[in-house]
């Protein structure tokens, strides 16, 4: 292992450190300062494993600093294998949640807005990687969404709270945030 190998892992260790103490302890910052904190750290994070990843892989192939030597064909589709298992898996989570319910339901409320209509722009798109947290137990549950919606003029994030009863999915809180002057529209549904 060279040294930048070695600052490398020292630091992402250190980092990973410092973001799960971010995340531990979010609710006793203010938001925005979370938010300052946090991002960076992903940023720097994903360059990290995108670098520890490199490595990993010009080592299992059998590829040194000098030249390729014997490419070991095995470990590439093992490696190919994973990664089109992982991009499927991922795509498939954005499916589920793009096809959900409540996720319909609100984009409906959303499309049929004049007011959103006027901020985002129509026509009024969803975008990719829908996060957020469920929670059900038979017929009843509860859902908070934050969905990445596009204009033809702007951005913003569709806050969705839903509640879950008797199997059938309802709106009960419905906000569009948008990332340009973060004015917040409570959509009516």
């Amino acid at each position: 292992m060279n040294k930048v190998d070695k600052f490398v892992a020292t630091a992402f260790k250190a980092l990973i450190v410092v973001y799960v103490l971010a995340v531990v302890f979010r609710t006793g910052f203010r938001p925005n300062i979370y938010r300052m904190v946090s991002v960076p750290l992903e940023y720097c994070l994903g360059i990290m494993l995108v670098y520890i990843g490199g490595r990993w892989t010009q080592t299992k192939l059998g590829v040194s600093q000098n030249g390729p030597g014997n490419l070991n064909v095995r470990a590439l589709l093992k490696i190919l294998g994973t990664l089109t298992a992982l991009i499927l898996v991922c795509i498939g989570i954005e499916y589920v949640f793009h096809s959900f319910s409540l996720t319909q339901q609100a984009v409906q409320d959303l499309q049929g807005s004049a007011e959103v209509q006027g901020v985002l722009g129509a026509p009024i798109r969803v975008g990719w990687f829908i996060t957020g947290s469920m929670q059900i137990k038979g017929d009843a549950g509860a859902a908070s969404l934050s969905i990445p919606v596009r204009g033809i003029t702007a951005e913003a994030d569709l806050e969705v709270k839903g509640v879950k009863k008797d199997g059938s999915w309802y709106v009960t809180d419905l906000y569009l945030i948008t990332d340009s002057n973060k004015a917040v529209v409570q959509i009516p549904h």
